[in-house]
């Protein structure tokens, strides 16, 4: 009595709170100015957001258990995290070969002298 997307058993009770965990509650989080303004905040709202993304795969992923024959392997775990530090060394990889600011942009000096005369902080 399953689907290939694997919601064919659930009731439309779970389907809705599916949705609203999904969508719903990370876009009421983003409403808030002051939390996109806190870093530490919008970290926990995005892993938050990932952490949600991973289980609604496991539930769409696993197939539909029989009784109380619930199993989850090792590698339900591992294969994310693996998949994710390899996403991160490319990322860092290609981050250490390019310039983070524009070196030879004609404009910069005066963008930075701009902005430090307008925020009264520190360029780094």
């Amino acid at each position: 009595m399953s689907n290939a997307a694997g919601t064919a058993a659930l009731p439309d009770e779970a389907k809705t709170i599916r949705k609203l965990q999904m969508r719903l509650i990370p876009f009421l989080f983003l409403l808030s100015r002051s939390l996109k303004r806190n870093p530490h905040l919008l970290a926990l709202v995005a892993g938050l957001i990932l952490v949600m993304r991973l289980l609604d795969l496991l539930w769409m992923i696993t197939p539909n258990f029989t009784g109380e024959h619930f199993h989850v392997s090792w590698m339900d775990i591992v294969a994310p995290l693996a998949m994710g530090g390899l996403w991160l060394a490319v990322f860092g990889w290609q981050l250490n070969r390019r310039a983070l600011v524009p070196i030879n942009d004609p404009q910069f000096e005066g963008v930075l002298q701009q902005a430090h005369s307008h925020s009264g902080h520190s360029v780094v």
